[in-house]
């Protein structure tokens, strides 16, 4: 018996949960899970028939949504621009603090900056919350890190 199916028997078992009384299955789209002759929901049913294997609801809604938004030129660029707006902010461990710092002088009521999560995207509308919440501070971010760069390319230039 293939060692995921094991700790899914073994957790249930430890949760007091009968696989006799399990009536679906449902997990991502991963080989070992899903495979039709030796996966996990294989396993299963083939010790439980009622126990139907069902892809992951949550990974459908996403696939569904990632296509509904590519469907419309603007959500992808805004979407676009919102990951480079949050790599400005994150990736920079300075401009993180700068970001910090101006927030909590001109916004701090308001939460704080959320990253853009690439690959869910029935999680990003927090990131977006995020961007329209703390605009103010994320355009005069902008204009500071804007003149810091003048300031050393000119400085490279002298």
């Amino acid at each position: 018996m293939p060692r995921l199916t094991s700790v899914i028997e073994d957790t249930l078992t430890r949760m007091n949960v009968s696989l006799q009384n399990c009536r679906g299955q449902c997990y991502d789209g991963a080989r070992n899970i899903s495979w039709a002759k030796r996966g996990v929901a294989a396993n299963i049913t083939q010790k439980e028939p009622r126990a139907v294997y069902t892809h992951c609801y949550g990974h459908a809604l996403n696939l569904a949504v990632g296509d509904t938004v590519r469907s419309c030129k603007i959500l992808p660029d805004t979407m676009d621009t919102v990951h480079e707006v949050s790599k400005l902010i994150k990736y920079s461990p300075k401009r993180d603090v700068q970001f910090e710092e101006l927030k909590s002088n001109m916004n701090p009521e308001t939460p704080g900056f959320r990253v853009l999560c690439p690959t869910r995207w029935t999680v990003r509308a927090d990131c977006l919350k995020s961007v329209l919440n703390n605009y103010s501070v994320i355009q005069t971010l902008w204009d500071v890190s804007y003149e810091t760069t003048l300031k050393r390319m000119q400085e490279l230039l002298v």
